[in-house]
């Protein structure tokens, strides 16, 4: 019935994938009042967990384009297909990304640009795949938001970039003007429990650590911003340390001024690791915040004669390009920052054309990628 699969090895958790499918199957074989597959046939049809199958029904219930009937089925409520015959009273689909035009254009080198802008990538991609029309407004001087909101109505909304404080401000009056909104990464599902598609950084960490303990490093020390207690991946840090089996451990902390470029923390990265390798007694593996830190101390431990992953093995975070161009490439954690825009594109739509202001927050799974600062020939 389904050329389509649900792929074991994506980033993009089962369900979510089932999501896509369930959805195109919405647009293109269902129409209002049609019972689909139950979900044992689900199951058996893309060889997943009926835990996965409940989960993608139960959300598609709650964007009100299924309904289940015990005893009888699940139906589909409401049409999104744009090969439906009701297609053409849909209404008509805008996005507007709220982001720094900084970002897009590259005109700065902060160290969240690449965050930003491959989010930024999948949202215009799938935009451009769904026939979305697209805007985008600059992030930089919105104030408290107020004048945004109205530009908004009509539209669904997307913010990208990190303005907790005027998202709070503006969601209120979104919300009362009826504007679907979602927030990519940047720490929003701290504040609000729904509307939010981010990267489970933490688990993204744990999966750094249980990588280096499964090679039998007992002593880890992690590499960070001064300051950043309350980040997942020091939290992870934290928690890691007490139920698992290390000797020793230590933080590295790296002092960095206020917007500082990747090259910066990089350097900053190199010298802090520098003065800490002089001093004797190292850590047998380092877990670094984000790449540009784990180059840094990749580049002092190879100026100071340590063979990498021999004497220091490094692991770092996001999987930027510079990660695979290092000598030696470097063992690093992807987060899936282009599906998350993605997801966030498709989401507003699917608010847009259902009537629905909100959607249970998504998070998405983060992947270690082996290369050779940390076991790439194990």
């Amino acid at each position: 019935m389904s050329n389509q699969f649900i792929e074991k090895d994506s980033i993009m958790p089962r369900y979510a994938q089932l999501i896509n499918i369930l959805q195109k199957w919405i647009g293109d074989k269902y129409n209002v009042g049609d019972k689909i597959p139950s979900e044992r046939e689900l199951t058996r049809m893309f060889k997943v967990s009926r835990s996965t199958v409940v989960r993608a029904i139960r959300e598609l219930e709650y964007q009100k384009l299924l309904y289940s009937d015990h005893g009888r089925g699940t139906f589909v409520t409401a049409s999104i297909g744009v090969g439906n015959s009701n297609s053409s009273a849909r209404k008509k689909v805008m996005i507007k990304v709220v982001i720094p035009f900084s970002v897009i254009l590259g005109e700065h080198a902060m160290d969240d640009v690449f965050v930003h802008k491959s989010e930024y990538q999948g949202i215009k991609h799938s935009c451009a795949e769904e026939k979305i029309n697209l805007s985008v407004h600059d992030a930089v001087g919105l104030g408290n938001g107020a004048h945004l909101v109205g530009e908004l109505k009509g539209a669904a909304a997307i913010f990208v970039g990190n303005y907790n404080k005027i998202v709070q401000k503006m969601v209120p009056k979104l919300r009362s003007q009826g504007t679907p909104w979602c927030g990519v990464g940047a720490n929003l599902e701290k504040v609000f429990s729904e509307n939010c598609i981010f990267a489970d950084l933490h688990n993204g960490a744990m999966l750094a650590l249980e990588h280096c303990l499964r090679l039998g490093y007992k002593k880890i020390g992690y590499c960070c911003q001064t300051g950043i207690m309350s980040d997942a991946r020091m939290l992870a840090f934290k928690k890691f340390i007490p139920r698992k089996l290390i000797q020793a451990h230590e933080f590295l902390p790296v002092n960095l001024a206020m917007g500082a470029s990747p090259l910066q923390i990089k350097q900053c990265a190199y010298q802090a690791a520098k003065a800490r390798i002089e001093k004797g007694g190292l850590p047998r593996a380092y877990f670094c915040q984000n790449d540009f830190f784990a180059l840094g101390v990749l580049e002092a431990a190879k100026e100071k004669g340590l063979r990498v992953p021999a004497d220091l093995a490094i692991v770092g975070f996001d999987n930027r390009p510079e990660s695979r161009e290092s000598v030696p490439a470097l063992t690093t954690v992807q987060t899936p920052l282009e599906e998350m825009g993605r997801k966030a594109a498709l989401q507003m739509k699917r608010c847009l054309e259902n009537g629905v202001l909100s959607f249970p927050s998504i998070k998405f799974s983060c992947k270690i990628i082996v290369r050779d600062s940390c076991g790439g020939n194990h």
